[in-house]
């Protein structure tokens, strides 16, 4: 199971009494990512249609800022690599 805000003391009770084995839990550290939100200028009559042509949108966008980054690093390796073949 995993949730941000799960009772672990009260879970691990319950499995601890229904096994009669202790129960384990694990704690990872989450990671907190920026959230946009966004709003339609105007209403639309086809909410499905607009969220996919908005998920499109995002996509196309978070891939082209994706591949320029993987672009600047390929180029960084390739100087790196150039300049340390003179030493």
């Amino acid at each position: 199971m995993s949730s941000a805000t799960l009772d672990t003391a009260y879970l691990r009770e319950y499995f601890a009494s229904a096994t009669q084995d202790e129960a384990l839990v694990v704690n990872l550290e989450g990671r907190m990512f920026p959230v946009e939100v966004a709003y339609l200028a105007e209403p639309t009559h086809d909410y499905v249609q607009k969220a996919v042509e908005t998920a499109l949108d995002i996509h196309s966008q978070v891939w082209h800022h994706s591949q320029n980054v993987f672009n600047f690093l390929i180029q960084m390796i390739s100087e790196s690599r150039e300049i340390s073949s003179f030493f």
